[in-house]
């Protein structure tokens, strides 16, 4: 967030991002690294799905949506997978 100048306007952009990958994907959000840090972030999304294509799509959805924010650069991304316990 290179034009963020203070962290109330950190939290602003913040929640707009998360409004708006919220209204393309049924996610939950957390922002789990560099709290008082105004210029970063590291945000985690978790989502819930019996298939892995509708998890791959909703992901390229996220990362697409937040890359196209213009107050945010997206520096890297990740991706695991949690596998359900076998029965």
């Amino acid at each position: 967030m290179p034009g963020v100048h203070s962290l109330k306007e950190k939290r602003r952009v913040l929640a707009r991002l998360v409004t708006s990958v919220r209204s393309i994907a049924d996610v939950v959000t957390a922002e789990v690294g560099h709290q008082d840090t105004w210029q970063r972030t590291e945000l985690a999304v978790a989502l819930v799905s019996s298939s892995l294509l509708v998890v791959d799509s909703m992901v390229m959805n996220v990362v697409e949506c937040t890359e196209n924010q213009l107050e945010i650069e997206l520096v890297s991304s990740s991706i695991s997978y949690l596998e359900p316990p076998e029965a």
